[in-house]
């Protein structure tokens, strides 16, 4: 087992504890986490975490260099794309010191995140999108979302560039809110047409209206480093707060090979992932892509397909790898939890 010491930043991100588990499969050697506040649970998980401020992105960089040449540290893996764009304007400093950042290229990054320009790029290359629309005032918004069949149908509205479903909402004039209220946890994400302009306005910066696609919702762990090229589909069978709960591994072909299509036009590398929902004829429809370390990642390292760690194997040694993943893998979340006193103890059910 190689020993590489790690740098992790942003240790409250839910993708912090899967990324551990995945590293430490194929890796000996340390694990240092960055938090911009205490009790995050990376702090826990990891050998030492440093607690620092990004308001200052020349001083967070400096600081950020000074416990790598402390510690050590072999390659950074910033987990919010916020950090990724930050460490690659910085990448030579870097570079110099023999430290590799575990990224895609901020133009690969930027072109991911912007949902328009991926939806645009997508159409033009025969990968299906949702029907969609660009608003920033409520008259258009009402009068693109009946063109989308609302109120007899569903509507997707969502930021243009977010990540974790920040700002998704479905417009849903059917839905019976009061039952709701009473039934389903608070991060139900449903709401009227007239409920959503009492909290945006009338006024908005850019948000994309999109037809609702209601089938199978597919998740895909992606791996694309020299000659290396993977796509490992799962599908999200039950989803709370923007994490699969309950998810099942799929050898689905066409979305592999749309996912790796994509991938090569937006040249994505390192580790990413793409969501895909299957429309009304079974065919998968690009919902989205995630330029980062994915919140469920884990399920492809369970299900023996460790594409973190074989992703900086190959970025370190350009080291040929292979994957013989279990395509009938049922993955279940449920949480652990760390308890701090007198000792350290990490609680995994």
């Amino acid at each position: 087992m190689e020993s590489l010491n790690f740098l992790i930043t942003n240790a409250k991100a839910q993708t912090f504890p899967g990324t551990v588990y995945s590293l430490k499969q194929e890796f000996k050697g340390k694990i240092i986490s960055v938090s911009y506040k205490e009790n995050a649970i990376g702090a826990f998980l990891s050998d030492k975490n440093f607690i620092i401020s990004k308001n200052d992105s020349s001083q967070y960089i400096r600081e950020i260099l000074s416990i790598c040449k402390e510690e050590k540290i072999d390659v950074i893996i910033p987990l919010s794309i916020e950090e990724r764009i930050i460490f690659l304007k910085n990448k030579q400093l870097f570079d110099e010191n023999e430290i590799k950042i575990f990224s895609s290229s901020i133009e690969s990054i930027e072109n991911a995140e912007n949902k328009v320009f991926l939806y645009e790029l997508c159409k033009k290359n025969n990968i299906l999108t949702p029907y969609f629309y660009v608003v920033n005032n409520y008259t258009d918004l009402k009068e693109k979302a009946l063109l989308l069949g609302y109120p007899q149908k569903k509507v997707i509205i969502k930021p243009i560039n977010s990540c974790g479903s920040r700002g998704l909402r479905i417009l849903n004039k059917k839905a019976d809110y009061k039952k709701n209220f009473y039934n389903i946890r608070a991060d139900y994400t449903e709401i009227t047409l007239s409920d959503l302009r009492n909290i945006i306005g009338s006024k908005f910066r850019d948000l994309m209206l999109c037809e609702y696609i209601s089938g199978e919702e597919y998740t895909v762990d992606c791996l694309r480093l020299t000659e290396h090229h993977f796509s490992f589909p799962r599908i999200r069978k039950e989803v709370k707060n923007g994490l699969t709960y309950v998810g099942q591994m799929s050898k689905h072909e066409e979305i592999i090979q749309s996912s790796q299509k994509l991938a090569n036009i937006l040249d994505l590398t390192t580790v990413f992932g793409f969501q895909f929902r299957l429309n009304e004829m079974n065919k998968p429809v690009i919902i989205d892509c995630n330029p980062r370390i994915q919140g469920t990642m884990i399920m492809s390292t369970l299900a023996e397909a460790n594409v973190i760690a074989a992703g900086i194997k190959i970025l370190l040694n350009k080291t040929k790898v292979e994957f013989n993943p279990d395509w009938n893998m049922t993955y279940y979340r449920f949480w652990g939890g760390v308890s701090v006193g007198k000792t350290k103890k990490i609680v995994n059910f």
